[in-house]
């Protein structure tokens, strides 16, 4: 089965949950983990992991990671993401993103290749101002 011009691995190691959609928050200025939690029933062995941000009709590239070359953060984002390489054999490849711009706010997915399988999972960042914690804290009270 051909994904994108790429051979699609087997998923029988992965969880039964084909794809996750998630919901994030962040404040411009500050820095957002974007998740991406990818089960198995076996330690993982990634070969590949790429971040991009869903734009219209194209992705743009944040940051992409291969075992054999190592880390490439896409053009708009050098300096800006940090793929949190400590949690992989768990399953855990979230990308930090690093001093938040309005810019940033959309759709983003993740894209995971192991030797057992392909997963992709869908984060929605949405980017509130920088005084968003006094506009929540006021709404309180």
């Amino acid at each position: 089965m051909s994904n994108g011009g790429r051979r699609e691995l087997p998923r029988q190691h992965f969880s039964p949950l084909l794809s996750w959609e998630l919901s994030w928050g962040g404040v411009v200025g500050q820095d957002v983990t974007l998740p991406c939690p990818v089960t198995s029933t076996e330690p993982l062995d990634i070969i590949e992991v790429q971040w991009v941000k869903i734009i219209a009709w194209k992705t743009e590239s944040l940051h992409k990671y291969t075992k054999v070359a190592g880390d490439w953060p896409g053009e708009k984002y050098q300096g800006r993401t940090v793929l949190l390489r400590d949690g992989f054999a768990i399953g855990n490849v979230s990308l930090l993103l690093k001093s938040v711009q309005p810019a940033d706010d959309g759709k983003y997915s993740c894209i995971v290749i192991s030797s057992r399988g392909t997963r992709d999972v869908t984060t929605t960042l949405s980017v509130a101002g920088g005084n968003f914690r006094a506009r929540v804290c006021d709404q309180g009270g």
